[in-house]
């Protein structure tokens, strides 16, 4: 999803943007979960969006994460995600990817083994921007071995 352009650059528009969605996803039968005002879940008692019930998914749930303009859903039934995606597309303009491959400078990789998060991208970048990127690395931050004393004033760690 995207802010309207004019949005832009205007210190209250994530405001208005959140105000905005939540007031749609709260009349979609969303409502927060605990005191988490970003995490939104909605089952099938609460669901209020067209075709949002049906007798093959007797029961589901939909969480959704909210970040300025980034929403990250987990569902128990695609059936039910694809109606309120429809619903979510009829309201705001958005643009969807199938599996999650990264969120947030996370990204997210699947095998037989589980589901892995990684954020290696995010600190070779961090480590560029700083100048460290050619830096050599070690494994422990001090030489083993060594005694360091805090008492000794002015002593080099």
């Amino acid at each position: 999803m995207k802010l309207l352009r004019p949005l832009y650059g205007l210190g209250i528009a994530g405001n208005l943007w959140y105000q905005r969605l939540t007031e749609f996803m709260k009349r979609s039968g969303f409502t927060t979960v605990g005191t988490q005002l970003t995490l939104l879940q909605a089952t099938d008692e609460s669901a209020n969006w067209p075709n949002s019930r049906s007798d093959d998914d007797s029961q589901f749930i939909i969480l959704a994460c909210i970040y300025v303009d980034d929403l990250l859903f987990a569902f128990s039934s695609e059936r039910a995600y694809r109606t309120f995606h429809d619903h979510l597309a009829g309201e705001f303009d958005i643009s969807t990817s199938s599996e999650l491959e990264w969120y947030l400078g996370t990204r997210f990789s699947y095998n037989l083994d589980g589901i892995f998060l990684d954020q290696e991208k995010y600190i070779d970048d961090l480590l560029e921007v700083h100048g460290f990127s050619e830096a050599n690395s070690s494994p422990t931050p001090f030489q083993t071995g060594e005694t360091y004393d805090d008492d000794v004033p002015d002593s080099p760690l």
